[in-house]
């Protein structure tokens, strides 16, 4: 590792501004360059889903913990505390008496005698709420349940932090629209005092799911471009349940199919070009690996205006060290903070602020 590199990251993590960025930051940096998982597992634990969790799994270290849900959410859950907590099995009446990550499939039935002294952690996004009030007609202890849906409805505020403040002329760039769910939460954020919207959405099939829900909006305009360093047309590859990405970005990936009917053109603009008279105040970017491309497109915008950003640091390895670089030299006024969203490596955001406002 060359000296050049150490002092860049260096400055880096002096400009992160609480212990729990800096933390995150040098475990994402460690898990970038080694591929190392006990990097991605102190990412994971460290990240908003089990803030919270884990103070109370340790509070209750002695008692034996269930997971309710065997799906795909109940599998990167007990990846992530499997060493920190006596996982004993799973819960879900659909697949009772299977397996699942090594552990036994329980139906809520069978553990009807002992609710009293378990532990369960509802793994599922959706219906939490009806899990819950099962298990309490059950007879557990509402301390004795956690639900990671509650979690993510309650206390994840993903791009909207408390961190971030606002005011009542706000102009917000929404970059990489998908349903609109961002834009939605920025309304109830900016307590629907704001300026203008933008969002940036080359994918038409994003748009029909996401037009019904932001159609009522004032003052928002979609834009069918995506955002780069210049106006230009760009070869990308449409994923079915996926986002599109650029040929550039998909460099190096195996297992796709890369069939020429898969590959689209699509206009792309940047910032600079596209608002060349708008003050823009806040900027999200979660964009599939083209966030450094289009923060060089930003570059008047972001030395001049000084916007507060949201940038998804996860799509590239490099992201974690280029993207914060390149805005320190158009703004070394920004300021830091990184949190991570998610129980596996996608979702870790870089939030950058004007030191006035740090």
């Amino acid at each position: 590792m060359n000296t050049d590199f150490i002092e860049k990251t260096n400055k880096i993590y002096e400009h992160l501004l609480d212990e729990e960025s800096k933390r995150l930051y040098v475990n994402r940096l460690k898990y970038n360059l080694t591929g190392d998982v006990q990097y991605l597992n102190d990412i994971v634990c460290s990240g908003s889903y089990l803030r919270n969790v884990l103070p109370w799994l340790n509070d209750n270290k002695n008692l034996p913990v269930y997971i309710y849900g065997a799906g795909i959410w109940g599998d990167k859950l007990y990846h992530a505390i499997k060493d920190l907590a006596s996982v004993e099995g799973f819960v879900d009446s659909y697949k009772a008496g299977e397996y699942y990550c090594g552990k036994k499939i329980y139906s809520i039935d069978e553990l009807t005698n002992s609710v009293n002294n378990v532990l369960f952690i509802v793994s599922i996004k959706k219906g939490y709420a009806e899990v819950k009030n099962l298990l309490l007609k059950r007879g557990v202890d509402a301390s004795k349940i956690i639900a990671l849906g509650e979690i993510y409805d309650n206390e994840v505020n993903e791009y909207f932090e408390t961190f971030i403040w606002h005011d009542d002329n706000e102009v917000f760039v929404d970059a990489g629209v998908y349903d609109g769910g961002t834009t939605l939460d920025f309304v109830k954020w900016s307590h629907n005092k704001y300026k203008k919207i933008y969002m940036f959405e080359p994918s038409i099939d994003y748009y029909n799911r996401f037009y019904k829900n932001v159609e009522h909006l004032d003052n928002c305009e979609w834009i069918k471009k995506g955002l780069w360093s210049k106006p230009d047309t760009l070869r990308f590859f449409d994923r079915p349940d996926s986002d599109i990405a650029t040929e550039q970005n998909l460099s190096g990936l195996k297992g796709i199919d890369y069939s020429d009917e898969k590959w689209v053109d699509i206009p792309v603009t940047s910032l600079d070009s596209y608002l060349p008279d708008e003050r823009v105040t806040f900027i999200k970017m979660d964009i599939e690996g083209s966030e450094l491309e289009a923060i060089k497109g930003a570059k008047r915008i972001i030395t001049e205006q000084k916007p507060k950003l949201a940038i998804c640091l996860y799509h590239k390895l490099e992201d974690i060290w280029t993207i914060p670089e390149l805005l320190l030299e158009y703004n070394p006024e920004y300021y830091f903070y990184v949190r991570h969203y998610s129980m596996d490596m996608l979702d870790t955001v870089l939030y950058a602020v004007n030191n006035q406002m740090a």
